[in-house]
Order: structure tokens, then C-alpha cells, then sequence
């Protein structure tokens, strides 16, 4: 038994809980519903609340179920849990494992349940294969011309599905983008492609149907596999198949679960089904995310849902003072919220969020927080930013560009974006916004793909397709190619490492044409069997005097022959496509080259800006890189041999099919879930991007233009006649989510927020009055000195150090750990010969200049 008690735990790291936090923490034998307004420290309340029931309470560890919405608000939990209960451990002597604890997004959550022996079902325990998004993109996208073959649709489907889907093209790639988005939302909603086909009332609904059909299907042919949306389809069937289901978990805790959509609450309630202890927190005004099926009312209506299925009502508890932001801040944000109408036309007394919050600062500085600038044109509005931005940084008002953000309802397309990058670059500030074009358009993989290109060649392009998107993509790879080429020009030892791949693949792809050739004179087919080690020989001898000096010494290697050998032996077949593969390939892959490249000056001075922490925007870029190349590698390709070179499939697949398909998609950054915040730099974001951070500073990108009261959701149209229960008018539900979406802008800021003024433009009326009647003061006349400086929290991360392997990992190779565990690069099998050369150029750089400095001083 504990012989300590959470006060004691709160005195040790000074956390005074306010009493609704407090009665959140100890609350533990009931429903609880919290309803947390920004920066009101829920996550810290999560976090003791479950620290309160494993020391406290006796819970053990893998009776919890705690589901967050990101891989990152997972791993700060995490992080936290170890260094509260190292805290308890120091006091009771107890050690507390969470290695194996349910902490994660419920799509890592599902995957785990799914295969947890404690629910018993007769289901095999095994994964089908997880599409992650791109791989869903590209199987639809590869699978629509079958798809139109077999269902006999109409050859102007596209056109049809345009029309009725609202869209901006009729090209393959808006097509596979919207069938994507109807094919989960079916899913999520838990709609049988029978039941869409049943129910459809038109002809273009009955084709969506068939289409999504034909989907399913392709998923189980070969080897089963789902995608994210039907993972969470696939987990709920295992629990309903599960007659213990309910039992497992003693407390099923939720965070952000206004983001939930039906498929989830049916999971989160169904593991709540014998203990009742289910734990939601969130908040209705921060719901962004329909456009993925997030349904808002699962949160807005949980305590009438909880007596429903639960039959008992949740203790409904407000997290409802912000610890965050500046005074006036929050007395901004939420009047605005309070303009907008939420209280049902049809049902009185009925409401479409929490109408009750009563959000309150906990800071008393009522100082000057929220200004906006003169009305001018949107380029002097912008310079008027630009210039007190400057001066903050100047004065150390802010100590680092990264400390503000500015905030964009969209960036891709956005003329205001290229306006204030100008203007904060005229007064030499840094932007970060990898979002604001495409991705690929960045110099930093420009770079990268500039030098592969150099290295494997342009692809043929056929200039009957060239043009549209096709054109803009060619023209992108000229581009990079032309770069590749002064990167090579300017570094005389990248020169002959460029040259010395060049020319090893040249001999890979000659030596593929002499195999070929010799196959093809002797009557050999790829696929047949060396049953006979003499076979073998032959082979080698009919062979070695055309190839390379690399394909001799590949095929006279003792283990090629061993291992033919072995299989003769043991009567194991073993064919001529097995032995070609294997003296025909380079060790390395497009990963390891990667890293091989960065050796070279152009990226070692981006991984120097990181380390010295002056600019970590571009070794963001490169880590985004990283990712779409083991995409590549473990999806398309993952060997370079002679016969993919030889028949320019290596270059079409990964050039023109997969970047291209990339480039196509328009997705900056379309892998990472979390956005990073590079010092040095401001970030540009949209707001989705921003949930769940704050900053000192907050720039409002542009204010909001007037109420769109006809606009209508399209997906949620065709969706809505096939759901029950309670939901939001369509005609009022891009208005209410635009009213969100700007409340988690304005919410994000600490110390200042900053709305421009432009002249000439319709502004939202909720913003409107206060622009107008001078009621928000000016920018320029605002006094930087007013204004607090940042306070620097500690992480969790930091306090954890020595709880974790980080240490030693650390200890190993600093800059390995930088690159790995800060920055999330994937590792290559080359890294360790990477890492051993930029220490050893380190050493070679420090040595030189100290012998400078020697010279200097005689």
C-alpha cells in the first residue's frame, strides 16, 4: 500500500490543481464528462488522473485505455507518466512498467486490441495489411481502369461524378481524391456498399456504391488488407465478436473527443460496457476535422448517449480557466463564439455545442493583447506587421522567430501568403511554410531529387501527354535536375562521387543487357530452375569475359555458388531470375544514397544550421524526404538492379509515377502528423495545423470574409440520408465549423494577437463591429515593452531523460540523435558510415582551424 497521497505528489512538482481539475483527478468511479476550453490543462489533468489510479487506486497498468488523437500527444503522455510515476517511485519503493500500456490514436489502439489475447473470439490473431493514406491513394488510384472495365460504367463517369461531387476537374487524380474521402466516410459510418446501393436515390449514388464495392473486393484479393478507416471497422467487429470485451479495461479514458467519429464512439463505448468508467474530454468549439469523418455531436450530446447505452449519466465537469493567454485574449475569443446563433430553430432549450463554459483567464494582466492595423491595402498592412515583428525580435521581446506563427485558413493558392513571406523577408526574417506550394517545390527536396536525377537521368517524356499537370510536373524535374547540376558543379568531391555512381550504374545496366542477350541465345527462361549446379557453371562461364569487373567479381562470389548449392540439395527450387537479381544489383538503395549525399556540402551545412540551432526549417524538409523515400522503397521498389535500369522501369516508377503522382496530389508535408516548429523561422500554418499548440505571438492571416449561409458540405449531403440521430443543419454546417475553426486561431495565442485590416475586402460581420468602431487598438501604436516575455515551460521530455534508453542513444552519437529523435529521419543501413564521416569532417574542420588560428598569431 501507498504510504504517500497525491497531495503529497502535487507539493513535489508544485501543481496546485483548481477544484474542477481536482474533481477530475479523484473522480474515479463514474462517467465523467469534461469539458476542457483552451489551455485549460487538460493533458495535465489526463495525466494525473491515470497516475491517480495506478498508485492510488490500485489499477493495474494494462486495465487502462487511453486514446489520444496524435502519435505526439501520445508520446507526451507517455513521456509524463514515466516521470510522475519515477516521482511515486521514489517516495513507495513501487516500479511502475508502462511499456505495455494501451496509450496511442485508436488506429494504433485497434491494431493492438485486435491482437490481444484477452479478448477471446474465434478471430485468427492476425493484421491484414494497413493502407496508411498514400498507400490508399495509390491502390485506388492504380485500380480505377479495372474498376470502369469491370463495372461497365459510362465512359463520361468522371464527368458524372464531377457534377454531382461538386468538384474542381474531372482528372483522375480529383476523382481517386473524392472517392477516397466517400469510400471512409461509408466506412467509418459503418455502411455496407449493399446498403449505400440499396438506399442510393439516383443513378450516380448507385455507381459511388459499386465503386466502393469493387474496393472491398480489390482489398481481399492476394493477401487481406484495410485501410485506416476500415482498421477501426475491422477492431469493432473483434470486440462484437468478443463476449468479454467490456471486462478488459477498468477505465477507458478519450481525449479530444469532439474528433471521434461514429465508428470510434461504438468502440470506446463497447469497451466501456462493464465498468461504466469512461472518461471524454474535449471540446465542441475546437471540432476541425469532418472533412475526415470527425462527427462534433458525439461530443455535444455524450451525456444523453452515455445514458442511453450506458444507462447512467456522466458527471459533467468544465475545465473551463485558461491558463495560456493574456486577459483580453480570451475575453476576445470568446465573445466571438457567442455571436453566432447555436440554439436550434426547431427545438427550443436545444443547443449545438456547450453553450455553458464560462471560459475565464487565470492571468489578471489585462494589458493590451489583441490590436489589429490601419485599413490599408494588404502589402502595407503586411510591411506594418513585418516591421513591429522585427522590432520584438530586435528588443528580445521574442526570443526566437519561432515563437510566432501565423495562421491561414488554407495555404496552397493563397496570394496573402507569398504578400507577408515578401514583407517579413524584406526586414531579413525567415519563413517557414512547406505547405504554402507543393512540397516537392521546395529547395531542399528540389535538391535531392536534382541529384538522383543527375545520378539515374531524366525519363523519356512522351510529348503527346505533356501538358496540364503532366507539363508542370516535367517542367519541376528540369528544374531539379538543372540544380542537381550546379550542387555538382560547386562541390568538386560530390563531382566524382556522382561520377563514380554514374559509372557503377552504367556497368549494372551493361552487364544486364550481356546477361540477356546470352539468356536469350541459349534458350533460357528467367524463370527456370537451376536444378543441376552445372547449370550454374555454364552459365558463369558463358558469361564472365563479356561483364564488368563488378559483375565478375558478384558471380564468382563463394556464396552465390554456396547457396545454390544448398538448394539442390535440400531439392529447393531455385531459378535464373533469383541468381540474375543477385549479381545484378548495387548494395545500396535510394536511402542509403540519401545519406551517402549528405556527406557533401550543400545538406552538411543544412545539418550544421540545425545543429547550432540557427535554422531547423530545411532539416525539416529533409526529413519529410526521407520518409517518401522509404515510402518508395518499401511500397514500389526497394532494389536497384541492371534489368530495372536497363529497362527504365526504376526511373518511370520512381520519377514519373510516384513523385509524380505526389506532385500531382498537391500534399505538402503529406506524411507528417504532427507539424514541426523550426527555430529560427516563422511558421506558417493553417489553423488545423495549429490545434494543440500555442505561441506568444498569434498573426491572423487574413480575417475572415462574410458568412457564406448557402455554402453546404457535400459529402455531409450525401451522407446525412443514411444516418440516425440528431445532427447539425446542413445549411448551418460550414458556417459553424468556419466559427471553430477561427476560435482555435485566435485561441492559440499567449501574449499577443494580431489582426490585419484590409481595405476594400467584406469582412465577417463578428468581426466587423470591432474593426469598425475602433473598439480593438492599433498595432502601431502598441508599446512591444507591454508586452510579457515567453515563459519557458519545462518538458516532460527533458525530465524523463534518465528514465529512458535516450541516454545512451544520446551518448553514442549526438548528432544521430538529433537527426533520429528530434527531427524523425528514417535511418538507412549506411547511416553508421554517415555519421562516422561527419565526425571525422568535424574533427578534420576543428583541427584546420586551429592550425589557422596558429598561423595568425606568427
Amino acid at each position: 500500500m501507498s504510504t504517500i497521497n497525491i497531495q503529497d505528489l502535487f507539493k513535489k512538482v508544485n501543481f496546485k490543481p483548481n477544484d474542477a481539475q481536482y474533481k477530475a483527478i479523484v473522480d474515479v468511479n463514474q462517467p465523467l464528462y469534461l469539458v476542457a476550453g483552451p489551455g485549460s490543462g487538460k493533458t495535465r489533468v489526463l495525466l494525473w488522473r491515470v497516475v491517480n489510479l495506478i498508485v492510488f487506486h490500485n489499477v493495474k497498468i494494462e486495465e487502462i485505455f487511453l486514446s489520444t488523437f496524435t502519435e505526439k500527444a501520445a508520446m507526451q503522455l507517455k513521456e509524463g507518466l514515466m516521470w510522475l510515476l519515477g516521482l511515486a517511485t521514489q517516495e513507495n519503493k513501487i516500479h511502475y512498467d508502462i511499456s505495455d500500456m494501451y496509450v496511442g490514436t485508436v488506429h494504433s489502439l485497434c491494431q493492438k486490441f485486435i491482437l490481444d489475447n484477452r479478448f477471446k473470439n474465434n478471430f485468427k490473431k492476425k493484421l491484414p495489411v494497413i493502407l496508411q493514406e498514400l498507400d490508399q491513394y495509390f491502390h485506388i488510384y492504380d485500380s480505377l481502369n479495372k474498376a470502369k472495365k469491370e463495372l461497365n460504367l459510362p465512359e463520361d463517369y468522371n464527368e458524372c461524378l464531377k457534377e454531382y461531387m461538386c468538384l474542381k476537374s474531372s482528372s483522375k487524380h480529383e476523382i481517386v481524391s473524392c472517392l477516397i474521402s466517400v469510400f471512409n466516410r461509408f466506412s467509418e459510418e459503418s455502411l455496407s456498399a449493399d446498403e449505400v446501393i440499396y438506399n442510393a436515390d439516383n443513378d450516380v449514388m448507385i455507381m459511388l456504391g459499386n465503386l466502393y464495392k469493387f474496393y472491398l473486393e480489390s482489398l481481399n484479393s492476394g493477401r487481406k488488407k484495410i485501410d485506416l478507416s476500415l482498421l477501426q471497422q475491422y477492431g469493432y467487429k473483434v470486440l462484437l465478436k468478443s463476449e468479454n470485451s467490456g471486462e478488459i479495461f477498468k477505465h477507458v479514458i478519450i481525449d479530444e473527443y469532439q474528433d471521434t467519429n461514429n465508428i470510434q464512439e461504438k468502440i470506446f463505448f463497447k469497451l466501456s460496457g462493464k465498468y461504466k468508467n469512461i472518461c471524454v474530454v474535449g471540446d465542441d468549439d475546437q471540432s476541425l476535422y469532418r472533412f475526415r469523418g470527425a462527427t462534433v455531436e458525439n461530443f455535444v450530446q455524450f451525456d444523453k448517449k452515455c445514458e442511453s447505452i450506458l444507462g447512467i449519466k456522466p458527471q459533467k465537469i468544465k475545465l473551463n480557466i485558461n491558463y495560456r493567454s493574456r486577459k483580453r485574449i480570451v475575453d476576445f475569443y470568446k465573445n466571438f463564439m457567442e455571436k453566432e446563433i447555436w440554439e436550434s430553430q426547431s427545438q427550443k432549450g436545444m443547443y449545438y455545442r456547450n453553450v455553458d463554459k464560462n471560459i475565464k483567464a487565470f492571468s489578471k494582466d489585462d494589458g493590451i493583447s489583441v490590436v489589429t492595423t490601419i485599413c490599408d491595402k494588404a502589402v502595407n498592412v503586411y510591411n506594418e506587421i513585418a516591421k513591429k515583428i522585427k522590432e520584438m525580435i530586435d528588443k528580445k521581446i521574442i526570443s526566437d522567430p519561432s515563437e510566432i506563427a501565423v495562421l491561414f485558413t488554407y495555404l496552397k493558392g493563397n496570394q496573402n501568403v507569398q504578400r507577408l513571406k515578401e514583407a517579413f523577408e524584406r526586414f531579413d526574417l525567415k519563413v517557414y511554410a512547406p505547405r504554402a506550394g507543393k512540397f516537392l517545390e521546395n529547395e531542399e527536396p528540389m535538391a535531392v531529387f536534382g541529384l538522383y536525377l543527375n545520378v539515374f537521368g531524366i525519363p523519356y517524356i512522351d510529348e503527346r501527354y505533356n501538358y496540364g499537370r503532366n507539363k508542370k510536373f516535367n517542367d519541376w524535374m528540369e528544374k531539379c535536375y538543372q540544380f542537381g547540376i550546379e550542387l555538382i558543379e560547386d562541390d568538386f568531391d560530390l563531382k566524382n562521387f556522382i561520377e563514380k555512381i554514374k559509372e557503377q550504374l552504367t556497368k549494372l545496366k551493361n552487364d544486364y543487357g550481356v546477361i540477356k542477350e546470352y539468356m536469350s541465345e541459349n534458350n533460357i527462361n528467367i524463370d527456370d530452375n537451376i536444378d543441376d549446379i552445372y547449370k550454374f557453371d555454364k552459365f558463369k562461364r558463358g558469361t564472365m569475359s563479356l561483364l564488368s569487373n563488378l559483375g565478375k567479381y558478384k558471380i564468382q562470389k563463394k556464396s552465390v555458388r554456396i547457396i545454390i548449392e544448398k538448394k539442390i540439395k535440400e531439392d529447393k527450387k531455385i531459378n535464373y531470375r533469383w541468381l540474375v537479381t543477385r549479381i545484378n544489383s548495387v548494395n545500396w538503395n535510394l536511402l542509403d544514397l540519401f545519406y551517402k549525399l549528405c556527406k557533401f556540402e550543400y545538406l552538411k551545412c543544412i545539418f550544421d544550421e540545425a545543429e547550432n540551432m540557427c535554422d531547423e526549417g530545411p532539416m525539416y524538409n529533409l526529413s519529410n524526404v526521407t520518409t517518401y523515400i522509404q515510402f518508395f522503397i518499401e511500397n514500389k521498389i526497394s532494389l536497384i538492379t541492371g534489368k530495372n535500369l536497363y529497362e527504365d522501369r526504376f526511373m518511370r516508377t520512381f520519377f514519373t509515377s510516384y513523385l509524380g503522382a505526389i506532385f500531382r496530389r498537391e500534399e505538402g508535408n503529406y506524411e507528417i502528423k504532427d507539424e514541426p516548429i523550426p527555430k529560427g523561422r516563422i511558421s506558417f500554418l493553417t489553423i488545423h495545423q495549429s490545434k494543440g499548440l500555442e505561441f506568444p505571438v498569434v498573426i491572423l492571416g487574413a480575417i475572415p470574409p462574410c458568412k457564406n449561409r448557402n455554402g453546404k458540405n457535400r459529402i455531409e449531403e450525401i451522407i446525412r440520408p443514411y444516418l440516425k440521430g440528431e445532427y447539425e443543419p446542413l445549411e448551418k454546417v460550414l458556417e459553424f465549423d468556419r466559427m471553430r475553426s477561427y476560435y482555435v486561431a485566435l485561441s492559440r495565442a499567449e501574449n499577443l494577437l494580431i489582426l490585419p485590416h484590409f481595405k476594400g475586402t467584406a469582412i465577417h460581420p463578428y468581426f466587423k463591429d470591432d474593426l469598425k468602431c475602433g473598439a480593438i487598438p492599433l498595432l502601431d501604436n502598441l508599446d512591444i515593452d507591454s508586452i510579457p516575455k515567453k515563459v519557458i515551460k519545462e518538458s516532460f521530455a527533458t525530465k524523463v531523460y534518465s528514465y529512458t534508453s535516450d541516454f545512451l542513444f544520446y551518448n553514442e552519437c549526438p548528432r544521430k540523435y538529433m537527426i533520429y529523435k528530434k527531427y524523425g529521419f528514417v535511418p538507412a543501413r549506411t547511416t553508421i558510415s554517415f555519421f562516422g564521416n561527419l565526425v571525422n569532417k568535424t574533427l578534420e574542420d576543428i583541427h584546420n582551424y586551429y592550425i589557422s588560428l596558429g598561423n595568425e598569431a606568427e
